[in-house]
């Protein structure tokens, strides 16, 4: 059925892409699939419950061997690796897709939405696997949650399930977002973050469930040592998840790995520097010596793969992405220095990690930007970016720290301390905002010559001049550049400056068929931009924008260009969307703060009589392991 709905999609689709929204049929038959899969796991789900099916368990148990892991985290946990990486894959190729060839003809007629879609189902079904799978009457460890006087549901598999829905949700949403207004073609889009943080963010719910997996784990073996294979393999589980959690942190930069960056660059240091504080200090503390090290080498494998796959295997733009390898360093160096308090001491461990790596680990990202970035970060973006990243790290690292400390098993960190954290994300969220002002020049003008030149390839290139009425972007900014896409293909070049106020492309650009071509600039708060050449579209509907001989145009906020089929403005409406997002994220990221804290809170006394896996109390107050430092690991 699937092999059939690109073609069905096709006869579908109106002869120019929609600007605003899918097809209706496609919606129904997106909702469709969504809801055969939902109904077939929440029924799979129950039957088990009822005992009507067994091979579900014979499933798990087999999984369970093999990982070390009791069935209701090791099925799930598999499940969602699986479901997360075709998920991922699908991601990035969508974003090539849009950049190289502009908007879809539908939803359905995208295979890159195949992936995303069945990646998220595979998680939202990872989740209620992991809910449905501990036996009847049982508590699979003493942080379940009560659903019903027999059914204890582990706190990852609830994060899971709930991350997974957020990021469904999205997909309704986006679409009813694009019918009000219109396509904002930029990943910071408010219904793209939802999906993007619901399933990124399910790596938070996967470290949760293996804590508890590994607890229950623990507890058959009774309290037993881990053999070597069993210490390597655990180890190597853990690195994936701290590794995965970098990966989804770094999601949020794709418009600066792609080269088409919509907002400051000083937005490029501080995301960066936010996952780096943040999951390699994780890491450190929570895998014990070269932790850090560990995750940041998993991260670049998968980005590695993924760009072989998209850039190389399918043709499409590169995804560039950060190294970390600087940041993991600086990480296990502090480590070293500070051995014997990692784990006894969390939050100093995190200030001096955050410290180091928003100073030696920035500047390695620093340099790294001029090996392998579309956008290099300046001089002009000193000290201002220093500064950003500087913060940026220790605050992610505070997070990180308490994350480690509570999956960790750890006494709840007190004293002033405990407010690191608190600390660390309402300094991220004044960045953010101190990041995302804006402001534009009144009446800069541009007077463009272009000369069509004969590259081998088939339409219309041109060299573009344009000298502007003012000298401003002449000195100290961060970026000038000319960029082409949706031809299909995509074009980044910096601009030469061959005078006061007047720059030149250093390439040709394209100026015919369904190319989009402009120069842009960025100083200080300011990112203006003006159009070379932009095809007709009636689905908006815009007239061409020729490229001319001879020609006079305004910059304009280059989000204005880039986002040409937005009508978001100032109205109340649009106000209104971005806050139902806001707390919708809000909901997502109180959800797994929670289950974090549940997991970091002392054992009651209720929690342990309970019992894991239908054992009598009083061996259940033996089984509880009592927080200890293992310098051996640290």
């Amino acid at each position: 059925m699937t092999s059939l709905l690109p073609h069905f999609s096709s006869l579908l689709a109106a002869a120019e892409p929609p600007a605003g929204g899918a097809a209706a049929q496609e919606v129904l038959i997106a909702t469709l699939m969504g809801g055969v899969v939902f109904s077939g796991v929440v029924v799979l789900a129950l039957m088990h419950r009822a005992g009507k099916i067994t091979w579900l368990q014979s499933l798990g148990e087999f999984a369970g061997r093999q990982a070390n892991l009791p069935a209701w985290a090791a099925l799930p946990l598999t499940v969602l690796t699986v479901s997360l990486l075709a998920a991922v894959f699908g991601l990035y190729w969508d974003i090539s897709l849009h950049l190289s060839n502009g908007r879809d003809e539908g939803p359905l007629a995208n295979p890159s939405h195949y992936f995303i879609l069945v990646g998220l189902l595979g998680v939202f079904s990872a989740g209620v696997l992991a809910i449905s799978m501990p036996k009847p009457g049982t508590r699979p460890s003493p942080w379940s949650v009560k659903l019903s006087d027999n059914w204890y549901a582990p706190v990852g598999g609830i994060l899971i399930a709930l991350s997974a829905a957020f990021g469904l949700v999205g997909f309704p949403l986006d679409d009813l977002w694009h019918r009000m207004f219109g396509q904002d073609v930029t990943l910071w889009g408010p219904t793209h973050l939802l999906m993007l943080a619901g399933a990124g963010l399910t790596v938070v719910g996967a470290s949760v469930l293996l804590t508890e997996g590994g607890w229950a784990r623990n507890q058959e073996r009774g309290n037993k040592p881990e053999q070597t294979p069993q210490r390597v393999i655990t180890k190597l589980r853990k690195a994936a998840a701290a590794g995965g959690l970098l990966a989804a942190l770094s999601i949020f930069q794709g418009e600066f790995d792609f080269g088409i960056a919509q907002f400051q660059l000083v937005f490029h240091p501080l995301m960066i520097m936010v996952a780096a504080g943040l999951a390699l200090t994780y890491a450190r503390i929570w895998l014990g010596r070269g932790g850090a090290l560990m995750a940041a080498i998993f991260f670049v494998i998968i980005r590695s793969a993924l760009t072989l796959i998209v850039a190389g295997g399918l043709d499409r733009p590169v995804a560039h992405f950060p190294l970390y390898i600087g940041p993991a360093i600086a990480v296990e160096l502090v480590g070293l220095l500070m051995a014997g308090s990692v784990r006894s001491k969390p939050m100093q461990f995190a200030l001096a990690a955050g410290a180091a790596v928003g100073t030696f680990g920035l500047a390695a990202e620093w340099a790294w930007s001029f090996i392998w970035m579309p956008y290099s970060w300046p001089a002009s973006l000193l000290p201002e970016g220093a500064i950003v990243g500087f913060v940026a790290a220790i605050s992610g690292a505070f997070i990180g720290a308490w994350m480690a400390n509570s999956l960790g098993l750890r006494p709840p960190i007190k004293g002033i301390a405990r407010w690191a954290p608190i600390t660390g994300v309402l300094l991220i969220v004044l960045m953010t905002a101190y990041g995302l002002r804006q402001t534009e020049p009144p009446n800069v003008v541009a007077s463009i010559t272009t000369e069509q030149v004969d590259t081998g390839k088939p339409g219309k290139w041109v060299l573009a001049t344009a000298t502007l009425n003012t000298t401003y972007f002449d000195t100290d900014n961060k970026w000038a550049k000319s960029i082409a896409w949706q031809g299909p293909g995509f074009e980044v070049e910096d601009l030469e400056k061959i005078g006061p106020g007047t720059y030149r492309t250093a390439e040709p650009m394209p100026a015919f068929g369904k190319w989009k071509s402009m120069i842009r600039f960025h100083k200080g708060d300011t990112l203006m931009g003006v159009p070379i050449f932009e095809p007709r579209d009636d689905a908006i509907p815009a007239a061409e924008v020729p490229a001319l001989p001879q020609m006079e145009r305004q910059l304009l906020a280059d989000r204005e260009i880039l986002q040409r089929e937005s009508t978001v403005d100032g109205s109340a409406t649009a106000y209104a969307g971005y806050f139902g997002m806001l707390l919708i994220a809000l909901l997502l990221l109180g959800a797994l703060g929670w289950g974090i804290w549940r997991i970091s809170q002392p054992l009651t006394d209720d929690q342990m009589d309970d019992g894991p896996a239908g054992t009598d109390g009083e061996r259940s107050r033996r089984a509880v392991p009592k927080p200890t430092a293992t310098p051996s690991t640290t």
